[in-house]
């Protein structure tokens, strides 16, 4: 079990592409959205999101209630989202720094994680997390990591 936690943490949205394209494939024509609506038809009372947005990443959800790891199929979204207001909740952050971060936020629900080198492709995000964290700025994004997308 502790292996596969492991190997769940280190998921990136190329892998998860990757995952998709080849559920999309004959013969099994599998999109998350027909796995998602298969689910929710074999166990209604586990499956949540219905009219949420589906996400390339909520194939990451989809494989962590295939193989048990989760009790209840929700989107990536809301697992993330859930994960961010306990962490954020107890660091005393200004509202500057939150704003900030729920940005990160959303970018980790798309892509999975976030690495200082896609900082780069977002010029004014990344010189708001320098002004707002300084040399802090690194380890809130690996801290961002480990706990949203564990």
């Amino acid at each position: 079990m502790g292996r596969i936690l492991n190997l769940q943490r280190q998921f990136t949205y190329e892998q998860i592409k990757q995952l998709g394209n080849a559920l999309s494939r004959p013969p099994r024509n599998l999109t998350p959205e027909r796995l998602w609506d298969a689910y929710a038809q074999l166990e209604t009372d586990k499956v949540r999101g219905a009219g949420v947005q589906k996400l390339l990443t909520d194939i990451i959800s989809l494989v962590r209630f295939a193989m048990g790891e989760t009790e209840v199929l929700e989107p990536y979204s809301v697992s993330v989202e859930e994960k961010f207001q306990q962490w954020v909740g107890g660091k005393g952050f200004s509202s500057q720094q939150v704003m900030w971060l729920e940005k990160i936020k959303e970018y980790i629900i798309t892509s999975v994680r976030i690495e200082a080198e896609d900082l780069q492709e977002m010029p004014q995000e990344a010189f708001q997390g320098n002004q707002l964290f300084g040399n802090d700025l690194i380890g809130i994004l690996d801290e961002l990591n480990e706990v949203l997308a564990a």
